[in-house]
């Protein structure tokens, strides 16, 4: 069965995004990009909604796509669209984000238009920016000068707004839950109720071609509905991709489908009322969305990055390059002048934060599994490594990091601590796992605490190792011998306990 998308606005903006929560607090810079949830192509150039905000890819090699320059913006990026000299973008809680990009080497943050609610898509049309608002629906905005931004009109869905296209007078909104709402925009600064259809899935995305309108109706695949008298849609088919239909463009008989963890789906559409599943292409993460420019499709993938496919045959994608952002951040420490990442699918990767403003990636050393979390003690680093316990790596020169050593639990380690000569390892099945790294080239197992359930985190402090179960506790251990941990009591948290510190007697 597959499983429903569910985009809960509160989470997404905690966990992708760079909002910064004090007000002292001001960006400095990353190397850490990641999560591509948009893309649009004009010239040699994509240009990327990344989770923290622009990033501009150049395409002139279309087999070795490269980073040329980001910026970062406090609301992140979920969506874009281009207009002459400027990048709109969809930044989540801080609203309609406003870049200069007649320089795309050099792309400067212009202006920005705080909407109500959590901006999720955009389109410019004409002298106005139709903002997907989520819960706060579909605002439009004045951006004939984007010195002054302005509000013209908004309009309150039911539901939440996720995507929109626009056709002639009229406005077609991917409202979630409540399908999708057709609007008379023909007066921007009032726009009218029309109709309304309601999907069997939970409207994401919307694409305009013809007299038809291309639905990604998430767990429900690709729906198409009759549009030709807006005042009157008609469902016309439905089409179950594999996947979860997040994104769709339409460039002639073909529907080309960002079906999440499915990949890129091709649809033969010449015949709306019999739609045909052609072929997919699967990508490294989950796509989100896809932009079509001629025979080349680009895809938008989360963790893979920007996917560039050759669609000539539409039946058998070629892969021509890909442009692959920094893993996901799991896990970080900062020792001196440098940042050490656990970065999961491409392991342990150490960045030169000496000018903090320009942080340069100095290494990457790829372990044997998925790098969960790390703990840096003198010229090593221990890393989590999940299936391949914890992989011991010499940084005693940044630049070169090498193996060491290693100890297996056996299942499945995410979290570890070092104190004097001994690792503490969190393992999901197997509890606590204690090693002697007196000899970091030869680690020793010294003892367990088997406690079920799975472990997040864990952190050492005197006699005691403190652990967060998800399951809503924190168990602490006695270690005073290493040989023989043992429960010493837990306690009930509300939610779900993912990482825990101590300070002092707390």
């Amino acid at each position: 069965m597959k499983k429903l998308i569910l985009i809960l606005i509160g989470i997404y903006m905690a966990l992708f995004t760079g909002v910064a929560i004090a007000q002292d607090i001001e960006y400095a810079g990353s190397t850490l990009w990641t999560i591509v949830n948009d893309v649009k192509v004009v010239g040699n150039y994509a240009y990327c909604a990344f989770a923290n905000g622009l990033v501009v890819i150049d395409i002139s090699n279309w087999e070795a796509p490269s980073l040329i320059s980001q910026v970062y913006l406090q609301g992140g990026g979920s969506a874009l669209d281009i207009s002459g000299n400027y990048a709109y973008m969809a930044s989540g809680t801080c609203g309609l984000a406003v870049i200069n990009i007649s320089n795309p080497t050099s792309p400067v943050f212009h202006s920005i238009f705080d909407t109500p609610g959590t901006a999720y898509g955009v389109l410019i049309h004409g002298n106005y920016a139709y903002v997907a608002d989520n819960e706060s629906g579909l605002q439009i905005i004045d951006i004939s000068n984007p010195e002054e931004l302005s509000l013209v009109g908004s309009y309150n869905s039911p539901g939440i707004a996720m995507g929109v296209a626009i056709s002639g007078n009229y406005c077609y909104l991917a409202d979630w839950v409540s399908g999708v709402e057709i609007l008379d925009i023909s007066n921007p600064a009032n726009p009218l109720f029309v109709a309304a259809h309601n999907t069997s899935g939970h409207a994401f995305g919307v694409c305009v071609s013809g007299n038809y309108l291309y639905i990604a109706d998430n767990e429900s695949g690709l729906r198409v509905i009759d549009i030709s008298d807006p005042a009157y849609p008609l469902f016309v088919s439905n089409l179950d991709t594999p996947g979860n239909a997040l994104g769709i463009s339409v460039s002639g008989n073909y529907g080309f489908v960002a079906d999440y963890n499915s990949g890129l789906e091709m649809v033969d559409i010449s015949r709306p009322d019999s739609m045909i599943l052609l072929g997919a292409y699967p990508v490294l993460g989950s796509s989100r969305n896809v932009f079509i420019a001629d025979s080349t499709a680009y895809v938008a993938e989360d963790f893979g990055g920007l996917y560039l496919l050759n669609i000539a045959d539409i039946t058998t994608p070629i892969f021509i390059g890909a442009y692959y952002p920094p893993a996901h951040n799991w896990g970080i420490v900062v020792s001196g002048n440098y940042a050490y990442s656990a970065t999961n699918l491409t392991g342990l990767q150490i960045v030169n934060i000496e000018e903090p403003s320009n942080p340069v990636i100095t290494a990457n050393y790829n372990t044997w599994g998925n790098s969960c979390n790390l703990c840096i003690q003198g010229n090593y680093a221990y890393v989590a490594d999940f299936y391949y316990g914890v992989q011991i790596i010499n940084i005693s020169d940044p630049s070169t990091p090498y193996y060491t050593g290693a100890f297996n639990v056996g299942s499945s380690t995410y979290d570890v601590f070092i104190s004097g000569n001994h690792a503490y390892a969190a393992d999901w099945d197997l509890g606590l796992i204690i090693a002697d790294i007196s000899d970091p080239t030869n680690p020793v197992i010294e003892g367990r605490c088997p406690l079920g359930g799975d472990v997040y985190d864990i952190f050492v402090s005197g006699a005691y190792a403190y652990m967060a179960y998800p399951n809503n506790c924190l168990q602490i251990v006695n270690v005073t011998d290493p040989t023989y941990p043992e429960l010493a009591s837990s306690y009930p948290v509300l939610g779900n306990a993912v990482g825990v510190s101590v300070v002092g007697n707390y």
